[in-house]
């Protein structure tokens, strides 16, 4: 995840098999990397707060996800840790969005440690809301991205061990659309700049 300067670039990482995942940062300019995380704990998911001060990120272990905060808005040697809401029963990959008045949360939380929920978390008065109902058999919806524009939000769902589909939720009216089927896994999606478009990877390896 870049910053939004574009200073910095946070990023999850571990030297062996044997290591936990952690947060790491590099300075764009000097090109030089640190560590932001040293808990024997799995570290996923970094995002930035619209105005760079904050880095969101998830936390777990086997039985457990939690998502965490850390400000840094008074530089790397004061930075404060907080628990923002807990995401599930599970540890996650699954990545998070904030939107750009950093108001919502929006993160994928897993129930009964058998299906992932679309949900979102008020950072300002702490009210928590799911956004999605999957259906009753499959993995849940376990992947998201917020558009630029704050109007949408897409994300992946998981119908049955060989089907996903890409979904897309518009935040204002609630209305859910599916716009693609795919008999192949498919883990991230992103948007384009413009709000309009979205872009995965196929089962072939290819941008599309």
């Amino acid at each position: 995840a870049l910053s939004p300067s574009g200073n910095y670039l946070a990023y999850t990482h571990r030297k062996n098999s044997r290591d936990f995942w952690q947060i790491h940062l590099k300075d764009m300019k000097s090109n030089t990397s640190f560590q932001l995380t040293d808990e024997s704990v799995k570290h996923f998911s970094p995002t930035w707060s619209p105005d760079g001060n904050t880095l969101y990120f998830t936390k777990g272990a086997d039985d457990i996800c939690s998502i965490w905060q850390a400000d840094i808005s008074s530089g790397f040697e004061n930075v404060i840790y907080k628990e923002i809401t807990n995401c599930g029963d599970l540890r996650s990959m699954s990545p998070i969005a904030v939107d750009k008045h950093n108001e919502w949360l929006y993160f994928s939380k897993i129930i009964n440690k058998k299906q992932f929920i679309i949900t979102r978390y008020n950072l300002i008065n702490g009210i928590e809301e799911p956004l999605s109902i999957p259906g009753k058999i499959g993995f849940g919806d376990y992947s998201l991205a917020l558009s630029p524009d704050n109007q949408w939000l897409a994300f992946l769902r998981r119908t049955s061990t060989v089907e996903n589909q890409i979904v897309l939720l518009n935040l204002h009216t609630k209305e859910v659309e599916i716009l693609s089927n795919f008999y192949q896994v498919l883990f991230r999606i992103s948007w384009e700049r413009d709000s309009h478009h979205i872009w995965f990877i196929n089962a072939h390896n290819q941008a599309n």
